[in-house]
């Protein structure tokens, strides 16, 4: 039988996705590494769902973790860091964990990027402000963003969120709800100037009218919402402002 280095080549590849596989963390050991950490409460390890299984490869997984409501940032940290090596081996895509508790508390980092302490001190925070209902901060390569759901607190409270992480470069995407306001600064995919002079601008009519709600993108219309008794005399101050004409469209309505 002839040996052509074309086989050899096969051979050795061969042997290294064996080794691979041989060596690639199961989906157990992968949850046997955090369950016995402070402050988890389960750990669970799949291999990605639609994935079929391809002989000599490794499927990546997904590890999501519940831990205690009241844990602290260092804690949430050491989990992450518990899976270092299966994320820069791309053995593991992303790591879920949320916090247990009457809201909805999530931190997932995925695709090679590993959780930073900041990270895990602002899903400690979100949790224990009581204006949050929902957090949800999602660290990806691509369009990593937070979308923080709050209380019926005002277009003041939500505009203060988003300052909270308009400077973060790891952030992209910041997406805040608060009663009837919502409020979208996409980085990315949107124009992060013609936000902000629609935030401020909804805010100054705000100031004025007392919003109802609002709609503050830079996809689409600046929609601002107004009672029906202050319905005509808001349209004709968007009409009248100069500064309104570099929003592109404002539309005022009521929600009756």
């Amino acid at each position: 039988m002839r040996f052509s280095a074309a086989s050899g080549v096969r051979a050795v590849m061969g042997g290294a996705l064996l080794l691979l596989v041989g060596c690639s963390t199961s989906p157990q050991e992968l949850e046997q590494a955090t369950e016995d950490l402070p402050g988890v409460i389960s750990v669970e390890a799949a291999e990605n769902d639609g994935d079929d299984p391809i002989p000599l490869v490794s499927i990546p997984k997904t590890v999501d973790i519940v831990m205690e409501e009241d844990v602290s940032a260092s804690e949430v940290k050491g989990v992450f860091d518990e899976y270092e090596r299966e994320i820069d081996e791309r053995e593991v895509e992303s790591v879920h964990v949320a916090l247990d508790g009457q809201k909805d508390a999530v931190l997932i980092t995925g695709e090679g990027i590993h959780a930073t302490m900041a990270m895990a001190e602002d899903l400690v925070a979100a949790a224990a402000d009581e204006d949050i209902t929902a957090y949800r901060r999602e660290a990806f390569p691509v369009l990593p963003g937070v979308d923080v759901r709050l209380a019926a607190l005002g277009l003041d409270r939500a505009i203060g969120i988003v300052g909270r992480y308009r400077d973060a470069e790891e952030i992209e995407l910041i997406q805040v709800v608060s009663g009837g306001f919502v409020l979208i600064r996409d980085a990315v995919n949107g124009d992060p100037a013609l936000y902000d002079a629609r935030e401020r601008f909804a805010r100054r009519v705000n100031n004025r009218f007392g919003l109802t709600g609002a709609v503050v993108s830079s996809r689409g219309p600046l929609e601002l919402f107004v009672t029906a008794t202050d319905q005509a005399a808001a349209s004709r101050f968007v009409a009248r402002t100069a500064t309104s004409r570099a929003l592109r469209r404002v539309i005022v309505r009521t929600r009756d």
